[in-house]
């Protein structure tokens, strides 16, 4: 279950909206895990932000079939995928599971970890036999599911690794890259499916959409070279640095939420309106032409959509840009003692500045 302690009369979806201002002020990471014991294999999904703190955690873990090697040799062995084991994270997390509205409404980075089944050992399987149900037992799991709590041991040590990671690293380690790669292939599969022509056809104008999806990489790969370069020894630009990173998923949501979903604020990688399990990238667009087809294009109700889509299209660019600019340096000047006042006030108005944009954004 998720390691966010919620009151037990309290879901996560009140427990974030009860707590959004601190969540969106201070939260850096929420890692949830609903099922441990389905089977001992990592699916594992992640905002594309941490998505690549997995790699080296499961180097740290224990492996469930042998005390003697890591989850990361057991997961290369069993993938048979050769020393250049590069596990595949998604990046779509869905909304089956208490992360959902830590992500998608207010912007927390999420990483949710799962153990399936082997599906080359079952490979038709799909749960497992007596889930949520009054069979379900400390006796079954002890004698059939994981005897000896192996895969709950694994399970265990991988999420107290990424908290460690997440809680005690100076630098967050939170990159921004992979948000441009979720984007442009985003962008290439509504080329592929046509959405975008469908779009054109419609009379709405793709091109500043696309241009400012594909100028996004340019200012995270910026970002992430110069954070990796950056010296710890200089507190106070990494204060301002990891300010801009916690702060960055926010820029990212819609205030009123996407079409028609108020509880989904997330315009990137939120659920599909008809798949809250599985995702793509720019779920609104999608949403919004489903069934457009079967409506008359001179009804009410079919030039409401088209506006709407019109209307989500531009804030599609204006957000991406938006999370562009946010990534922007800061200039921070060397304290002196003629001009420790001056160099005072810049250091704060600089953080200050980042503090507001991630109240702004959220």
């Amino acid at each position: 279950y998720p390691l966010c302690a919620l009151p037990p009369t309290t879901g996560s979806r009140e427990f974030v909206e009860q707590y959004e201002i601190e969540l969106s002020e201070r939260g850096v990471g929420y890692l949830n895990t609903d099922i441990c014991m389905v089977g001992p294999i990592l699916y594992p999904a992640a905002s594309p932000t941490i998505g690549d703190l997995f790699l080296e955690a499961t180097k740290d873990v224990t492996s469930p079939v042998n005390d003697d090697e890591s989850y990361y040799e057991f997961w290369k062995n069993w993938s048979e995928a050769g020393e250049n084991f590069a596990p595949k994270v998604s990046p779509f997390v869905g909304a089956g599971s208490d992360h959902a509205t830590f992500l998608f409404y207010a912007g927390v980075p999420v990483m949710d970890i799962m153990f399936e089944t082997d599906e080359k050992l079952y490979p038709d399987m799909s749960g497992y036999p007596a889930y949520h149900t009054g069979f379900e037992t400390f006796d079954l799991v002890d004698k059939v599911y994981d005897p000896g709590f192996k895969t709950f041991r694994a399970c265990s040590q991988l999420n107290l690794r990424l908290g460690l990671e997440l809680a005690e690293s100076e630098k967050l380690p939170i990159t921004m890259e992979n948000y441009a790669d979720v984007m442009e292939e985003g962008m290439v599969a509504l080329e592929d499916n046509g959405v975008l022509q469908t779009l054109e056809d419609l009379g709405i104008e793709t091109q500043h959409w696309n241009e400012s999806v594909y100028a996004f990489r340019a200012a995270a790969q910026l970002f992430d070279k110069t954070a990796i370069e950056q010296a710890v020894a200089n507190p106070s630009l990494l204060r301002v640095t990891n300010d801009q990173k916690r702060g960055f998923e926010k820029n990212f949501l819609l205030s009123e939420g996407l079409p028609d979903r108020i509880q989904y604020r997330h315009v990137i990688t939120a659920p599909s309106l008809f798949d809250a399990y599985g995702g793509s990238a720019f779920p609104g667009v999608g949403d919004l032409l489903y069934g457009l087809k079967d409506l008359e294009p001179s009804s009410p109700e079919y030039e409401k959509i088209v506006k709407q889509l019109k209307k989500h299209v531009s804030d599609l660019m204006i957000i991406i840009q938006r999370a562009a600019d946010y990534l922007k340096p800061f200039r921070l000047y060397a304290k002196t003692e003629k001009e420790n006042g001056g160099s005072s006030f810049k250091i704060l108005s600089c953080l200050f500045l980042v503090s507001f944009l991630s109240i702004s954004n959220a």
